[in-house]
This record gives C-alpha cells, structure tokens and sequence, in this order.
C-alpha cells in the first residue's frame, strides 16, 4: 500500500511538474511578447517624432524652393528682354550659363524634397498601425508606400521589384499592419535571393 501511495504521488508530482513547465513556457512567451510589443511601440513613437521633424524643415525647403523657382523664372524672363536688346552682350551669355545652372540646381532640391515628403509619407503610413479601428485600405498604396521605405535595401541588392494589380478593391483593415506585413515578406524575399 505504501508502494502505491509513492507511485500515485510520484505520477501526481510528474503531471504538476509537466503544468507547472508548461506555465512557465507560456510565461516566458507572453514576457517575450510584451517586451516585442514594447520596443515596436517605441519604435513607433520614433519614428512618429522623426516624421514630424523631418516634415517641418522639409515645409520651409519646399516653400524656399517655390520661391526660389519664382525668382528664376523673373530672371529667364529679365534675360530674354535683355537678351532681345542686347544680342552681343556677353555678360548675358554667362547670365544664361549660370541660369541655366540655377535650374538645374532647383531641379535637385525639388526632386530631393519630393523624395524626403515620399518618405515622410511612408512613415507616416507605416506607423498608422495603432489605429483603434480598422478602416478601408488601398492595399496597392499600402505596397508602394512600403516599396518606397525599402528602397534603397532593395536597390543595395539588386533587386527590381514589379508592381500590378492598380484596380484592387479596398479592404478593411489597418495601413500601417498591412504595410509592416509587406515590409516583412520584403525583407524575408530580399533575405531570400542569391546575389
């Protein structure tokens, strides 16, 4: 009998200590979660703040660019009516050499400011994922958004990405999940690729 009584609480001990592992596994799981949640919270104030803080330098470059291109063109338009009356000039000729180099250079700065807003953007997109309610998504601007923010990865290893499927309907749910999952089959699929 007491044989029996040991091996009953030897098999009950086994079957508390198997529960009591199984706890502790699915304990350190949920810490493993929380702590994962966490640091993709912070990331996402981050990134929330360097959006923002790119953005308001950015409104001040994009309205100097405007100005700046308004200006250029008042001196296209000065250089002409020299040019018309004084043909021989050659202090118009440089004129129109370092106009000609001022476009050039607004074209950069517009195109850069394009490229920085294009970010900005994708950001701001992609951080859309604590949305309390899930909402109508274009999943096609979903996957450019994404394609912009991983650009340059991309680029690094060559590898050209092709886009189809404009006519897509919208589905409910949230941008910045949407845009994460995306993010992460790109970098599992870039990951993936030989050289």
């Amino acid at each position: 009998d007491r044989e029996a009584m040991t091996a009953r609480l030897e098999s009950l001990v086994a079957v508390r200590t198997r529960e009591l592992e199984a706890a502790m596994r699915d304990l350190t799981e949920a810490q493993r979660a929380m702590s994962h949640q966490k640091r993709a919270a912070s990331l996402g104030q981050l990134a929330a703040a360097l959006a923002h803080e790119v953005a308001n330098p950015l409104n001040f470059t994009a309205g100097g660019a405007a100005e700046l291109a308004r200006r250029v063109e008042a001196l296209k338009v000065a250089l002409e009516g020299l040019d018309a009356r004084h043909p021989d000039d050659p202090d118009l000729g440089r004129a129109r050499i370092a106009l000609a180099g001022a476009r050039k250079s607004l074209e950069l700065v517009q195109g850069g400011n394009a490229r920085i807003r294009s970010v900005v953007d994708s950001l701001r997109a992609y951080m859309r994922s604590g949305a309390a309610e899930p909402e109508a998504v274009d999943v096609m601007e979903a996957v450019r958004s994404t394609l912009r923010l991983m650009e340059s990865k991309l680029a690094a290893q060559r590898v050209e990405v092709t886009v189809t499927g404009d006519d897509l309907p919208r589905v409910r749910g949230r941008t910045g999940e949407l845009c994460q999952v995306f993010m992460n089959l790109m970098l599992n699929a870039a990951q993936a690729m030989p050289d």
